[in-house]
């Protein structure tokens, strides 16, 4: 029995061996596959320069610095790869610390601060000219120090626009001004001239370019005011304007599409102001006649129609129905005559005007344009008063107090009357400054006006306060003097009322579209179509650059102040200029040129013509090592994995074969159970 035990014993042990022994080959088996997939050679490489050697500057009583790397010479990189550079330096006596900085010399600044290092490192370089200053010190604070001037070459990168959404949405009435900008490592200057490709005719928006600092250029979509006029018609909704905005470095460019709606606002009606009336109840001022000009834009344009309504309250705040109003759309007449048996006193009047709202609403109304397009009810306020014996308004208390008094001509003044009509209306307020009417106001017993002369006005001033009742006047006058504050800037002075402050001058904005067709220069002095003062001016840009008369051409363009200047035509931009003309101008003939209401970007591409090559076309072109990376792009591309060795793969053939290795396993423990079985029936038999 014994016997029988220790051999079921060894039996169970040689049993958990075999399949110890199966289960370190299975994992052995998975690990040879993973170092095959997953281990990767790592290989060193280093930079290709043109010659080697090193600079040493000695310096009496300190340390020699031998700076072995980098040399004076020019190295080389590829785009996207970054800009690092072996630090080689050592010296003759034991160094405590080690410092360096980098000077951009062709941004005249300093590339970074002292940063402490320890010999052969890779450091973070500049592009193009470089100077580096290596400084040490001993542990007895001697200082050697040492530079080298190196140049870091870069092949030109494709300019990429950044921060310009696909679609913008901007509400009528609003002018339109849209930032972004675009990054080009070169910082070359042909960005300068962006290119506006209009998509639709008639499109109210321009390009601009608004400025550099080294890499980043600064661009905006800009227009004048948004009206009507660009809308196919009123009660539209919305209109799409497609807009290609191009820029190009000369060898490689970017673009993007986007798509900018204009959303339909309804214009609230404008009503023309009425003042304060007074009328007697006997005599020859005895009618109110009134004419109201009502102005809509939709109405003017056609769209449905307009209302008018009128309603009175007497001094107590009762409803009243002493006079109607007609109204044809446009002009509200007001035609009453008073007699003795209508009730004197005060009268307040309130004529209101209702449009028609949109029925075709954009969805984003309410979010773009801050309104519903609902209709519009817009009011106009005046005062009646209804006597048997005029009496004049009056002016009972004011503010400031004293009439005659100082003040800087940059500090806002506050003004404020307080009126009484004996015959109970409430009289209109007029302010005027040295004459000129700077606020009207109604409705109010007490007005309030806020005045600054502004910097470079001096001298005495008067601000007047005047009331009327419709028929009789009351007036103050308060003499200022004013003393002077410089302006910091030229064309600073000037005045503002009502709380306003200097107003400040118009500075136009220019929007140009594109250059047209190029004309031959001789062929279009012939026909009177150039004058002589242009032509003279073509003809030397022409001789300046070699083009002889069948190639010498001129391009005109069409060019408005978006912001409607007064005197926008002493800052207005070049209208023509000088081109190569050749006939028949196409995408297919070789040239960067215009045709087809619109000018190329590159050769044949751009504008008019296909698209150019570039970094963001989802495309490989331009010579690009993949899709939009590699070549002129300035992004590395990611190395292709082949197929046996795409991680989701591996780890999808690593959890199969772990499963198969556990189902081995368990199917042996089965066998080798079953044999055991087996063996201890034929034993017991």
């Amino acid at each position: 029995m014994r016997k029988i035990e220790k051999k079921k014993r060894e039996n169970s042990h040689s049993l958990t061996i075999k399949v110890a022994i199966v289960s370190l080959f299975m994992l052995a088996l998975v690990f040879n596959v993973y170092s095959f997939f997953f281990k990767e050679v790592v290989k060193h490489t280093g930079w290709d320069v043109s010659s080697t050697g090193f600079i040493s500057l000695f310096i009496e009583g300190g340390p020699t610095l031998n700076l072995s790397s980098p040399l004076n010479i020019t190295y080389n990189f590829s785009i996207a790869q970054p800009l690092l550079l072996d630090l080689n330096v050592s010296s003759d006596m034991p160094i405590a610390t080690w410092n360096y900085r980098i000077y951009d010399n062709k941004h005249n600044d300093w590339f970074n601060n002292w940063t402490a290092f320890n010999p052969n490192i890779n450091i973070n370089v500049a592009r193009w000219s470089n100077t580096l200053y290596v400084v040490a010190y001993t542990p007895t604070d001697s200082i050697g120090r040492a530079n080298v001037t190196y140049y870091v070459f870069v092949p030109n990168a494709a300019p990429i626009i950044y921060d310009l959404n696909a679609s913008i949405q901007i509400c009528e009435n609003m002018s339109m001004f849209y930032p972004f900008y675009a990054i080009d490592v070169d910082e070359d200057e042909n960005l300068a001239y962006p290119l506006l490709y209009q998509m639709n005719p008639q499109n109210p928006f321009f390009s601009d370019y608004n400025g550099n600092y080294r890499q980043r250029y600064n661009y905006s979509i800009y227009s004048g005011r948004l009206d009507k006029d660009d809308f196919l018609g009123v009660n539209t909704g919305s209109r799409s304007y497609l807009t290609n905005f191009s820029i190009s470095d000369g060898n490689s460019s970017d673009f993007r599409i986007t798509n900018i709606t204009l959303i339909e606002k309804n214009n609230a009606p404008i009503i023309e102001d009425t003042s304060a009336k007074t009328v007697w109840t006997q005599g020859e001022n005895s009618t109110l006649y009134e004419e109201i000009y009502v102005y809509d834009e939709e109405f003017w344009r056609g769209y449905w129609n307009l209302s008018m309504n009128i309603s009175i309250k007497n001094s107590s705040g009762d409803s009243v129905n002493l006079f109607g109003v007609s109204f044809n759309g446009t002009l509200g007449v007001v035609n009453f005559t008073a007699n003795p048996l209508i009730p004197l006193g005060g009268y307040d009047v309130l004529i209101c005007v209702n449009d028609t709202g949109l029925t075709n609403q954009h969805s984003n109304i309410s979010l773009v344009c801050g309104q519903n397009g609902n209709s519009n009810v817009i009011c106009d306020y005046f005062s009646l008063a209804i006597t048997d014996l005029n009496r004049r308004p009056t002016i009972i208390a004011h503010y400031p107090d004293n009439l005659t008094f100082n003040s800087s001509s940059v500090n806002p003044i506050y003004f404020n009357i307080t009126k009484y009509d004996p015959d109970g209306g409430i009289p209109d307020g007029y302010w005027y400054v040295d004459g000129i009417l700077r606020a009207y106001q109604e409705g109010n017993i007490t007005d309030e006006f806020t005045h600054v002369f502004g910097c470079g006005v001096s001298g005495l001033h008067a601000v007047t306060a005047e009331i009327s009742d419709g028929e009789l006047n009351d007036s103050l006058t308060w003499n200022v003097t004013v003393e002077l504050v410089a302006c910091s800037t030229p064309g600073g002075s000037g005045g503002g009322g009502g709380g306003g402050s200097s107003l400040p001058s118009c500075i136009s904005q220019w929007g140009c579209d594109s250059w047209a067709t190029c004309q031959n220069y001789e062929v279009s002095l012939e026909k009177g179509v150039l004058s002589g003062d242009d032509y003279r001016v073509i003809r030397g840009a022409c001789d300046i650059d070699g083009y002889d008369a069948s190639t010498c051409g001129f391009q005109i363009r069409t060019c408005r102040d978006v912001r409607e200047c007064v005197l926008s035509s002493l800052t207005q931009p070049s209208q023509i200029q000088y081109c190569y003309y050749t006939e028949n101008p196409s995408c297919r003939d070789g040239l960067t040129n215009c045709h087809g209401d619109s000018c190329e970007l590159l050769v044949d591409c751009g504008g008019p013509c296909n698209a150019c090559a570039t970094c963001t076309d989802k495309k490989k072109n331009q010579g690009e090592e993949g899709v939009d990376c590699g070549g002129p792009c300035p992004w590395r591309c990611v190395p292709s994995v082949p197929l046996l060795k795409r991680k989701e793969l591996i780890y999808g053939f690593l959890i199969l074969l772990l499963l198969l290795i556990i189902l081995i396993i368990i199917k042996l423990i089965r066998v080798l159970r079953y044999k055991k079985t087996l063996t201890e029936q034929t034993r017991t038999n």
